[in-house]
């Protein structure tokens, strides 16, 4: 090949190769990272994950507690909306320890609303089980009230109802429509 012939195959090649280049830089193909979109709720107000609340009486000493690991508040109803919450109920005649898959706080009236498979336990000497769908809290009354079918057992007795009212001040325990097994001791 001649140096005349030369010269233009070079010439097509650094035009194609610019060209290329340019064309190129131009189209590159963009590459984006696709993530799902960020849901930010806009019927709450916050948010609130691994709970922990603590709640003293008058004379200063802790009276209730409560755990959940998520509690979000829904600022135009004015409650709080909790996931597992778990709560201690401190009393001088025996602690009670309560658990549910849900609860709502309503913040004006001060009361817990327990839904969802609550157990409410009753330690000591003369421990209780107490078992029901619906349960609420009233710490300003010192009250808790099932409305729903209730079942409740201890070491000598099964007891099912319809409703009950547990005054955990007077200690007074009231039940209503009520179907009972006890258990004789064998001596």
């Amino acid at each position: 090949m001649t140096a005349k012939m030369k010269a233009p195959i070079i010439v097509v090649i650094a035009v194609t190769t610019i060209a290329a280049i340019t064309i190129g830089w131009f189209y590159e193909p963009e590459t984006t990272v696709s993530r799902p979109d960020l849901e930010i709720p806009t019927d709450i107000d916050y948010f609130l994950s691994e709970l922990q609340y603590k709640s003293m009486n008058d004379q200063g000493i802790l009276d209730f507690e409560m755990q959940s690991p998520y509690l979000e508040h829904l600022k135009v109803e004015n409650i709080s909306l909790i996931d597992k919450p778990t709560m201690q109920i401190y009393r001088e005649a025996g602690d009670w320890q309560i658990e549910s898959l849900t609860g709502k706080l309503f913040h004006e009236q001060n009361n817990l609303l327990l839904e969802k498979n609550v157990v409410m336990r009753r330690e000591g000497s003369n421990p209780l089980q107490v078992r029901s769908e619906v349960m609420l809290f009233q710490p300003d009354l010192d009250l808790i009230s099932a409305s729903k079918t209730i079942q409740i057992k201890s070491d000598t007795a099964i007891i099912n109802g319809s409703e009950a009212i547990f005054d955990l001040k007077n200690q007074v325990y009231t039940l209503k429509n009520t179907r009972a097994i006890y258990y004789r001791e064998n001596s």
